[in-house]
C-alpha cells in the first residue's frame, strides 16, 4: 500500500476535528441556550404570581436519561396574568423539592419575559439554573480546548514536521533462513509500543515505552515505525533491522 501523504493525513485530521467539535457543540448548545434565556429572565424578567393547574413527572428522553430508567423531569403547568390582565399558560421543570411542596391550585412566584410571557419559570430557580448552565458551557469549552483543539494543533505540528514512516533501510536484498537455509520473504514489522530486548539470563523487568529498542517506539502517531526485515513462514523465524 502506498505511503499516505501529508495532505491526506491533514485532511483526515481536519475531518476528525470537525466531527469532535460538532459532538462537543451538540452537548454545549442546550446549556448555552439555557444560559441566554435565564440571563434574560434574571435581568429583564417580570415577577408575578401564578396558579398551578397541573403537576406531572415526565421520563427524561435526553441522552442522560438513557443511563437511568428512573430519570424524570418534574413539571408545573401554570396560569397567570400579565400587566394587561391577559391570561397566559406556561409549563416548566422544577426541582423535586419544589414539586413536592406545592399542589394543584397553589400559587407560586414565577418570572417571565415581558415580550413573551410563555418564556416562564419558577422564580426560585432563575439564579441557580443560570449559574449551572454557565458552568456547563465553561466545562464544555474546556473539554473542547484540551481534547480537541490542543491535540489538533499537536497533530498538525507532528504531520508537518515529519515525513512518512521512519525511514529505516536494510542494505541486504536477499536473506536465507538460518535454520532451513531457504530464501526468506522480505517485508517489514509495523510497531506501536516498541520492542524490548533482554540478554540471555537477564530478568524481564518492567516493560515500558522507554525501554524499547531505539527506533521501535511509536512516539509520533503520524510517523509509525516500520522495521525492514525477512521472514521464514516455515521456520517462523524473523530477522529485522531497527534504528537508523
Amino acid at each position: 500500500m502506498a505511503e499516505m501523504t501529508k495532505e491526506r493525513k491533514l485532511l483526515i485530521l481536519a475531518l476528525m476535528l470537525v466531527c469532535l467539535t460538532t459532538v462537543v457543540a451538540w452537548f454545549i448548545n442546550p446549556a448555552f441556550n439555557m444560559y441566554l434565556l435565564y440571563s434574560r429572565l434574571d435581568s429583564e424578567g417580570v415577577k408575578t404570581e401564578a396558579a398551578i393547574v397541573k403537576r406531572e413527572t415526565r421520563i427524561d428522553q435526553s441522552l442522560l436519561g438513557v443511563f437511568s430508567s428512573h430519570a424524570g423531569n418534574h413539571r408545573f403547568s401554570v396560569e397567570f396574568k400579565d400587566l394587561s390582565e391577559n391570561v397566559h399558560h406556561s409549563a416548566f421543570n422544577v426541582s423535586k423539592l419544589l414539586f413536592e411542596r406545592y399542589e394543584v391550585g397553589d400559587v407560586i412566584q414565577v418570572v417571565c419575559l415581558r415580550e413573551d410571557p410563555t418564556k416562564c419559570t419558577a422564580a426560585a430557580h432563575v439564579g441557580n439554573t443560570k449559574l449551572i448552565s454557565k458552568y456547563s458551557v465553561i466545562c464544555g469549552v474546556i473539554v473542547w480546548l484540551f481534547f480537541v483543539l490542543v491535540p489538533g494543533v499537536i497533530g498538525v505540528f507532528l504531520i508537518t514536521r515529519t515525513g512518512g514512516s521512519m525511514n529505516i533501510t536494510l542494505e541486504v536484498k536477499e536473506m536465507k533462513c538460518p535454520e532451513c537455509f531457504m530464501p526468506m520473504q522480505e517485508g517489514y514489522i509495523p510497531l506501536i509500543s516498541g520492542i524490548n530486548w533482554r540478554r540471555r539470563g537477564e530478568s524481564v523487568g518492567m516493560l515500558t515505552l522507554f525501554s524499547g529498542l531505539p527506533g521501535t517506539v511509536w512516539w509520533n502517531p503520524f510517523n509509525r515505525p516500520k522495521l525492514p526485515g525477512f521472514h521464514c513462514p516455515d521456520c517462523k523465524v524473523v530477522l529485522f533491522k531497527y534504528g537508523k
